[in-house]
């Protein structure tokens, strides 16, 4: 998914951009890799509905990057990292009590307030974000080394989650954020002494011998959440420091913020890859996360190089792909349907596209979501171009891009209703493939040539009787080259 766009540079061309990662330390199933570019940091916990801008990291360049996980007692599977030590110290197995690594940067006046202590080595992820719907949620798991020897103690590393905006009842005296990381059920900020084997012990998990993660003791996954404005922007600070010394390193795993506004799907009606003209339709879904008794309106553009209201019949009232068109999703259900419908014109005109933005009523020139459906002529179907064979002789022919086959004629074949089929003609034949999927269908055509071998000579008698003089030339046709040659007789 692709947020955080104009809507203009949207509809000019969607760009899928591919990242490749490469771990820094993995473990069983905790991998963990840096990431110094911070829009693509902030694209990692990009979710739906909302949209993240002007990121800033202010943290030890070892102290963050993203992280995978396969499963297992983290709960959470993929985000980013911040840590007050190294993100290479979070990888289990947790065969070091202490395991640490002391940053030297300053700590964090947020957290000193939230504490009631002096902070060091703070990592902190700021971002502006606007949200598609009415909150903000996300997941995470805050874990320490700190546990459980320093449970109790002023050595109570913290971490929080600060919001700021448009409705955010802040408290002033820490600029009127507000700290969205609670222990549940309650107003308290989570740190190593509210959430241990003592307190709120359900929400905490006990890592001693652990071989996943190397932290000593971590939270269960918690849930962030903050009630907002939607298409406002609000301001949101993600941090995690030591307190009162810059030993024993803590972190906060971190998964993608979402918002609970339209989410869109694509299908079509043979499950294919792509449409196909006259028979193979699609159908774009909008989906709303909560089902009220009131009609929904969802903003959405359409673009590509198929041609609204000519390629496939008209969404909308006018096909100016900025012009934004209106689904509604009605009252007490959960989607709505728009139907693409490609229609079979008779003209050849490749694979062309229809790409569909998804807006917001209320937050005009942003694209909250985006995705893109091909359109073909006819059905993606192939089959091997001519091969030859020698009499009695086999070969393999495979028809792709259908999910039933009909070949004909059926002489020579083992099965002429399989995808792949051996054949064995006695002649050279061509073989007429029909390909079929769902309401489509394609025919194609491979030939088989039997190709037998034919030999032509001349010889040439030596002058003499034994002697080396003569010549055989031989001229060999047919077949399958390159030959071999074997020569019996005498002399």
């Amino acid at each position: 998914m692709n947020y955080g766009r104009s809507l203009l540079a949207d509809l000019r061309g969607l760009t899928a951009v591919t990242l490749a990662m490469h771990a820094l330390v993995a473990n069983a199933q905790l991998s963990v890799s840096p990431q110094a570019d911070l829009q693509q940091l902030a694209e990692t916990i990009t979710g739906d509905g909302v949209l993240i801008q002007n990121p800033v990291m202010t943290c030890h360049q070892d102290g963050f990057g993203e992280f995978t996980y396969g499963g297992g007692p983290l709960g959470i599977n993929e985000g980013i990292i911040l840590t007050s030590g190294t993100i290479g110290n979070a990888v289990g197995p947790n065969d070091v009590e202490n395991k640490s690594f002391q940053q030297f940067t300053s700590g964090s006046t947020i957290l000193d307030i939230v504490t009631g202590r002096t902070t060091r080595d703070a990592c902190m992820f700021e971002f502006d974000i606007i949200p598609g719907g009415d909150s903000l949620t996300f997941d995470f798991v805050f874990a320490s080394e700190e546990y459980n020897e320093w449970v109790g103690s002023q050595y109570n590393d913290v971490f929080g989650f600060f919001i700021s905006g448009p409705g955010i009842a802040g408290d002033p005296g820490i600029g009127n954020d507000h700290n969205i990381a609670l222990v549940p059920g309650t107003n308290q900020a989570i740190t190593i002494n509210n959430i241990n084997n003592g307190s709120n012990s359900a929400f905490y998990h006990d890592n001693a011998g652990g071989s996943q993660v190397q932290y000593d003791g971590f939270t269960q996954g918690l849930q962030a959440l903050a009630v907002v404005q939607p298409c406002q922007t609000y301001h949101l600070k993600l941090i995690v420091a030591d307190a009162s010394d810059r030993k024993w390193d803590s972190g906060v795993f971190i998964e993608r913020i979402q918002s609970n506004a339209v989410t869109m799907t694509t299908g079509n009606a043979a499950g294919l890859p792509d449409l196909v003209e006259g028979c193979n339709p699609g159908w774009v879904r909008f989906t709303r996360q909560t089902v009220t008794a009131t009609p929904l309106d969802v903003q959405f553009f359409i673009g590509g190089t198929a041609t609204n209201g000519t390629d496939f019949p008209l969404i909308g009232t006018d096909p100016d792909p900025m012009v934004p068109k209106v689904a509604t999703i009605p009252a007490n259900q959960a989607f709505v349907d728009v139907p693409l419908e490609p229609i079979a014109d008779g003209i050849a005109e490749g694979t062309e596209t229809i790409q569909v933005y998804l807006g917001n009523l209320l937050c005009p020139g942003f694209v909250l979501d985006s995705l893109e459906v091909l359109v073909r002529d006819s059905l993606d179907a192939s089959v091997p171009p001519g091969s030859t064979i020698c009499a009695g002789g086999t070969t393999s022919l495979t028809a792709t891009g259908g999910d039933s086959y009909s070949w004909s004629p059926s002489a020579g074949l083992n099965d002429a209703s399989a995808a792949s089929v051996q054949a064995t003609p006695s002649a050279t034949t061509t073989y007429q493939v029909t390909v079929s999927a769902g309401a489509c269908s394609r025919v194609l055509n491979t030939t088989v040539t039997v190709s037998d071998i034919q030999l032509t000579g001349n010889v040439t008698a030596p002058l003499c009787s034994g002697g080396g003089n003569g010549a055989i030339d031989l001229n060999v046709s047919g077949g399958i080259p390159p030959y071999q040659y074997s020569w019996t007789g005498p002399g």
